[in-house]
């Protein structure tokens, strides 16, 4: 096997590691003046998921796998929303920074996974393809030996009649 010939399999990329406080604006409200709740937001590494609680300390009331983030959009320095293809969350940053760092931090993971997925796909058929290779050039080889022994064959039969 030469160098050239080998592919890395990719590897998933790592989740954010960032925590904080922002304000979600609740679930029914129809207007983005409506009412809004300060939680706990935290991204859990393990279950790969974007996850809130109403403080550091309690327990989660609900998430959205990284995966399947869609979209992280930002409106204005503070107001961001976290698209998914299971439910958004509008979000309000406590600050400019930190806005820009949940952003910046969701948005780049969105990307790799993105590109994750391409890098899958190419490997996935690059493996295919050698694969089939291999097996185009066994079968040949196998063709070629499977010749070489009937015209040995054919040879020796040849030989014998030709000594008698």
């Amino acid at each position: 096997m030469r160098l050239r010939d080998v592919t890395l399999q990719p590897t998933p990329p790592t989740p954010p590691e960032i925590e904080g406080y922002l304000k979600k604006l609740k679930r029914k409200t129809k207007s983005i003046s409506g009412n809004w709740n300060k939680r706990w937001f935290f991204v859990d590494p393990r279950r790969r998921e974007f996850c809130y609680a109403d403080s550091k300390s309690s327990a989660i009331r609900s998430s959205i796998y990284l995966d399947d983030i869609t979209a992280v959009v930002q409106f204005d320095e503070t107001h961001f929303q976290v698209e998914s293809r299971t439910r958004n969350f509008f979000l309000w940053g406590e600050s400019k920074a930190s806005t820009a760092c949940w952003v910046s931090s969701l948005e780049s993971y969105r990307k790799k996974v993105i590109d994750y997925e391409k890098d899958k796909i190419a490997y996935s058929a690059a493996t295919e393809a050698r694969a089939t290779a291999d097996l185009a050039t066994t079968a040949s080889a196998e063709s070629d030996k499977s010749q070489r022994m009937s015209l040995d064959s054919r040879n020796s039969r040849q030989s014998v009649v030709t000594q008698e």
